[in-house]
């Protein structure tokens, strides 16, 4: 174990192993990278051991996810994920960083933005010397715009690489042009002095910490830990000087112990931070919302004209995906279900049927490409294995379908309800068959065992006639029943 309780090194995290058959391919690739890119002596590097949740929350915020960068080439990183990818988009992006938040190993290796990075190994300077040991990777750490041009070929990582030497280049002699007329006599006026008097005891502070971490290292010029120096989604790196491609030997001590004039270093802040609640339906995605408005045309005047009745004759289906209909010996009861439930659920039906209808259409034609193509048959599963996003998408879509079109059934056969509990609890405890609101033997066979339908339904009754213990008495219409009784009945006439 790594000395000092919490810590562990990077050594011991290449044990992890992916949860997944395909996240273990791309962990293997992203370790291989590391050992291929990171300098010697790095798998001794300590890290806090800390879990996703107590570095990130509950749920990464966006605006952290944007910044993360990590100390790995980007295009091999998106060469992990896919071996093939000839460009890298804005989601793919933030999928792959989402990704790798998920393993120990990769959360060790982030950069930036410095309030994670500081979170990761413990303390703000220990991630200034992670910074300084893997600074021969800088020219490796794309921007997604960057890494895009290389994976479609229309630039050199040669290219970029050049770029971003020559202008780490001119930022380091213009700073240290600065530095020179800061020095030269020259007249300045008060507020130039106290700025440059500042900055000498910023410069003599870090000289101090440094060599209370490691009297070896060198001394790093214009510290900011509060300056994001790795941003992935700006164009431009703040450059600093390297020391020479030293590597890191992990710090045996606490960097804080017995140095009380190293407070004046950075100000105890405490700032709140209020989380507000998910909404409950959440947004679409800009492209999909843009789709569905199209769709359905709103916002035009023709958002009425959409029909269904073409396109329902092919997906329409009996039995099993129409309305379920009423059972026979239901049909004299007094309360029946509305018609409206009856069409919704014919909907639902018809939907589930589409659904299906659409996924076998899709493995039919993916199994006539895997015949032509034998060696495309391991990537054509992929598209429909049981972690990938349309299979999730289309299994969700279609349990969606079916428990409303659920709910639809239970509400028409709610309408059949007993006054006896016991009854009424066993009546619905028939399940509906492919045709019918209850299972017609089952129905049949529990009506005759308990009485007849009157027995469980008593409240059957003919319109016009009364039932007064076995006698069944004519009962006049309503209309003449509170008229005068010469009035009632028309004399006749012969």
């Amino acid at each position: 174990m790594a000395q000092g309780a919490g810590y562990t090194t990077l050594g011991e995290l290449l044990d992890e192993s992916g949860e997944t058959q395909q996240d273990e391919v791309i962990l293997e690739r992203v370790k291989v990278l590391a050992q291929e890119s990171l300098p010697k002596g790095w798998t001794q590097w300590e890290v806090v051991n800390a879990s996703k949740e107590e570095i990130f929350g509950d749920k990464p915020e966006p605006t952290v996810l944007n910044k993360l960068m990590f100390a790995l080439p980007t295009v091999g990183l998106v060469r992990a994920f896919d071996l093939e990818a000839d460009h890298l988009s804005e989601k793919g992006y933030r999928e792959i960083r989402c990704k790798l938040l998920d393993w120990a190993f990769t959360r060790a290796l982030i950069l930036g933005p410095p309030s994670i990075a500081n979170r990761i190994r413990g303390s703000a300077a220990r991630t200034e010397l992670f910074k300084q040991s893997v600074e021969d990777l800088r020219p490796l750490l794309h921007t997604r715009n960057e890494a895009n041009k290389i994976l479609s070929g229309s630039l050199s990582e040669s290219e970029i690489s050049t770029r971003k030497r020559r202008s780490s280049s001119s930022v380091h002699d213009h700073s240290q042009t600065q530095k020179r007329r800061r020095t030269s006599p020259v007249p300045s006026t008060s507020q130039d002095s106290r700025i440059e008097s500042l900055e000498k005891k910023m410069d003599s502070m870090f000289s101090v910490l440094l060599k209370r971490i490691d009297p070896h290292h060198h001394q790093l010029s214009e510290p900011d830990s509060d300056k994001e120096n790795y941003n992935s989604d700006s164009e431009e790196h703040s450059g600093s000087e390297s020391s020479g491609g030293c590597s890191w030997n992990t710090p045996k001590m606490d960097v804080f112990s017995n140095a009380p004039e190293l407070s004046l270093l950075t100000e105890i802040e405490f700032r709140p931070r209020i989380k507000e609640m998910d909404p409950l339906i959440p947004e679409p995605t800009e492209p999909i919302k843009k789709v569905g408005i199209e769709c359905q045309k709103l916002g035009s005047e023709c958002w009425n004209r959409i029909r269904y009745k073409e396109v329902e004759k092919r997906l329409q289906a009996a039995p099993v995906f129409s309305a379920l209909k009423a059972n026979v010996e239901l049909g004299n009861l007094k309360n029946q279900p509305s018609p409206f439930l009856a069409k919704q659920e014919g909907m639902l039906g018809t939907i589930s049927h589409g659904l299906l209808l659409q996924r076998k259409a899709l493995a039919d034609g993916l199994n006539n490409i895997m015949k032509r193509c034998p060696e495309a048959s391991e990537e054509l599963r992929k598209l429909l294995a049981d972690d990938s996003q349309f299979k999730v998408l289309s299994d969700d879509l279609l349990q969606y379908v079916c428990a409303h079109r659920a709910e639809a059934i239970e509400a028409r056969r709610r309408a059949y309800k007993s006054k006896n509990e016991s009854l009424n609890g066993a009546l619905h405890r028939i399940p509906p068959s492919p045709t019918h609101l209850f299972d017609e033997r089952q129905l049949g066979t529990f009506l005759r065992d308990n009485g007849g339908l009157a027995q469980i339904f008593p409240t059957i009754i003919n319109r016009f006639s009364e039932r007064k213990g076995n006698k069944e008495f004519f009962r006049k219409p309503t209309a003449l029943r509170h008229l005068p009784i010469r009035q009632k009945l028309p004399k006749r006439r012969y």
